[in-house]
């Protein structure tokens, strides 16, 4: 049968019914968009589910939706099929660990560094033995060009997209873009440049709504996975 997974992060929700490993359906709403969701998971019919969600309290249509299917909740107290080695387990982001499930599926073998793009970028280090070390979280795309508009008195606020082939920028939009999407994309490669050092085997693994516009840009090699939390989450109940 069929699984339901659902990641719920800060400005949408991806939803992905899963068949074997693969994604059958799939749906992405921002969170407001309510009926939407309800609808979509009205029309679906599977075994059993499992969300991560970066909310505190889970908004009132999953509430309602999950007194009548069978859901499971993602949290550090999940069986895993990866060691935790971090102070604060409960503060780790859930679809952070199903990044990392999602990632070690792809890779059987060597350390990884999963970097999910979002809102908010995490890099995840995962050593050769499966386990999670530790990680970063920086600014996303959008809040750092969002930051210089806000903290500044004349930085427009721009729409972010890829600005191509150009690295420096040729006039004030052009420099901001090329300022968040480069720094980024430098950002990566160092983080790889850094740990290679120590994990000679490091894979490196993309994922998050902004991967688009990094993956052309990086001059090193990556697996970009879009549904990467999704996959995770499949991962992650199977292991149930």
């Amino acid at each position: 049968m069929d699984k339901l997974c659902i990641d719920i992060g800060n400005s949408r929700i991806k939803l992905a019914l899963m068949e074997e490993g693969k994604v059958k359906r799939y749906a992405v709403h921002w969170i407001k968009e309510e009926t939407a969701i309800i609808k979509w998971l009205e029309e679906v019919e599977f075994e059993k589910g499992i969300y991560s969600s970066v909310l505190a309290q889970d908004p009132d249509w999953l509430l309602a939706f999950k007194d009548k299917r069978k859901l499971i909740r993602l949290s550090s107290n999940t069986n895993l099929p990866l060691k935790i080695h971090y102070k604060t387990p409960e503060t780790l982001g859930t679809d952070r660990i199903a990044a990392m499930a999602g990632a070690l599926a792809l890779y059987k073998k060597g350390a990884l560094l999963v970097v999910n793009a979002g809102t908010c970028i995490t890099y995840d280090l995962v050593n050769n033995h499966g386990e999670f070390i530790g990680g970063n979280i920086a600014p996303g795309l959008e809040m750092r060009c969002k930051a210089m508009h806000d903290y500044t008195a004349s930085l427009p606020l721009i729409k972010v997209h890829d600005p191509g082939n150009s690295f420096i920028g040729y006039d004030t939009v052009s420099a901001m873009e090329n300022g968040a999407l480069q720094g980024i994309v430098l950002e990566i490669e160092g983080y790889f440049v850094r740990l290679r050092k120590n994990y000679p085997e490091l894979h490196v693994v993309l994922s998050g709504g902004n991967a688009p516009f990094l993956v052309n840009h990086l001059k090193i090699s990556i697996f970009a996975e879009p549904y990467l939390v999704l996959k995770g989450l499949n991962t992650i109940l199977d292991y149930q």
